[in-house]
């Protein structure tokens, strides 16, 4: 009979005894691989709902690979409860859908907390770990993570990520520094900052309508040269034509010289048959 599955609220070190064994039960050959399928059929003995287990797959496999490997559980500061929620919230303020969150659409958020702009802004600085001025799903979670450990337990954000905070996604891949930073994050609490970010958000519609104005001419001038082109070919054609009816005309003068010359020779005859009657 499998082994009961521990309350998730239980803390087990990784490596535990029990562990093993449920793993050996849903790869009793040792492949070092668990399948979706099995993994479903074992974590459904859970009672979680299957919406649950497929969020919980999904951090499990962030690469989408299908399978798990026997390795340790990526050590993140943020739990995986509070990820959740996280990722519910992210998904609601993502109002443009791509993937990512400005400091605009967060502002209302995180203002919510009560926490200072300085404050605020600062744990911005420490989740945009790219300096891009826009949060992804992993660096939403953390910056709320911080912001509800400052209110809830008032613990304070570090001043710099240790390696435990930075998001599973941007491990291994170099970035600028976030220390001491505030970053170029469109959500900053300073006044001077934001003014700066609403200039360049302006300047960006600016912009995107003068972009807009240049292919509007663009298509414009393209129709003209079409029309141009156009008018171009009725020209060929009527110059054709035109070749057409002087060659005509210059058939039909042929052919009026060489009946001339013919009326002339027929004259000719007619004057040496009345001579000859006279004669």
């Amino acid at each position: 009979m499998a082994a009961p599955l521990i309350p998730l609220s239980q803390q087990i070190p990784t490596g535990n005894s029990l562990y093993e064994s449920y793993y050996k039960q849903v790869d009793p050959a040792y492949t070092g691989r668990v399948g979706a399928s099995e993994a479903a059929l074992f974590l459904k003995k859970s009672g979680l709902s299957d919406i649950i287990l497929g969020k919980i797959w999904d951090l499990a496999d962030p690469e989408g690979k299908g399978f798990l490997d026997k390795q340790p559980t990526v050590n993140w500061v943020v739990p995986v409860a509070d990820k959740m929620r996280f990722d519910e919230i992210f998904l609601k303020t993502d109002l443009d859908l791509d993937g990512y969150v400005s400091g605009q659409e967060v502002k209302e958020i995180f203002m919510h907390s009560g926490l200072t702009q300085n404050l605020l802004a600062h744990i911005w600085a420490l989740a945009d770990t790219r300096q891009t001025g826009k949060l992804s799903k992993d660096q939403f979670a953390l910056a709320m993570y911080f912001i509800q450990q400052k209110v809830s337990k008032g613990i304070d954000p570090p001043q710099v990520l240790s390696p435990d905070m930075v998001p599973p996604s941007e491990r291994g891949t170099p970035g600028p520094d976030s220390s001491g930073s505030l970053g170029s994050g469109e959500f900053t609490g300073v006044k001077e900052l934001d003014d700066i970010s609403q200039e360049i958000a302006q300047l960006q519609r600016e912009k995107y309508s003068l972009e807009q104005d240049i292919r509007e001419k663009e298509e414009a001038i393209r129709q003209k040269t079409s029309e141009v082109q156009e008018l171009q070919n009725d020209l060929d054609r009527e110059t054709s034509s035109l070749q057409e009816l002087e060659a005509q005309k210059q058939d039909a003068q042929d052919r009026l010289d060489e009946m001339d010359q013919q009326k002339a020779k027929l004259r000719d005859m007619l004057s040496d048959v009345r001579q000859k009657c006279q004669d």
